[in-house]
């Protein structure tokens, strides 16, 4: 599951060090204030998924689940639009498709189409998480 991480500047130098060990991916995103960093907590049965979890909940560190954001934002769009005459009655996500976000879009007859974005694409994610 990609996360969005917020940091205050003054928690810069005490708990980066520690974020990029519990997530080796951890990006930075620059922001105004605050700093956003993307990583994707393990939620796999053997993952450090909890391990993750902890350490951000020990260390008050806000996050939110950027993955479902996006995909919320992506099926409201959706819902109810006409495609060539068709009205978009279900909206469902598949995973990634060769390192793309993939999304499949069900008419009323049962007609799809398969949406893949561009490589890293992402939605401007919408909440605050501050």
């Amino acid at each position: 599951m990609r996360i969005r991480i917020a940091l205050a500047p003054y928690e810069q130098d005490i708990l980066l060090p520690a974020l990029k060990a519990k997530f080796p991916d951890l990006t930075p995103e620059p922001q105004s204030i605050y700093t956003y960093y993307n990583a994707y907590l393990d939620v796999s049965p053997q993952g450090r998924g909890i391990e993750q979890s902890a350490f951000l909940r020990v260390h008050r560190i806000r996050y939110i689940d950027a993955e479902s954001e996006q995909q919320q934002a992506i099926a409201r769009f959706f819902h109810g639009v006409e495609i060539a005459g068709a009205q978009v009655k279900s909206v469902s996500f598949p995973g990634p498709i060769h390192e793309r976000l993939g999304v499949i879009l069900e008419d009323k007859d049962g007609r799809t189409i398969l949406l893949r974005f561009p490589p890293n694409w992402q939605l401007p994610l919408r909440s605050q998480i501050l």
